[in-house]
């Protein structure tokens, strides 16, 4: 399952970041990418086992939506390291 939603989230995650902190390097952009999996793969695994039977899909999509609505309000960082609104 890991190398499932790594897969999946990784290219996503590495697209949001470079939007939210500008000129990553390559190699950093994929370990936060990474990082940033393995915290979604905690919350699915919360879900699956913590999670109200029946197992609600949209309870889950509507958490990961939060986070990634929390991601994209953070500051920017410009290339000259100022962060922005």
């Amino acid at each position: 399952m890991t190398r499932t939603l790594n897969a999946l989230f990784v290219t996503l995650n590495q697209n949001v970041l470079r939007e939210l902190l500008g000129g990553m390097e390559e190699t950093a952009a994929r370990d936060m990418a990474l990082f940033l999996a393995g915290g979604v793969g905690a919350v699915v695994n919360d879900w699956l086992i913590e999670g109200a039977e029946p197992l609600d899909p949209e309870e889950l999509a509507g958490r990961l939506l939060h986070l990634e609505s929390a991601l994209a309000s953070m500051p920017r960082i410009r290339d000259d390291g100022e962060s922005t609104r």
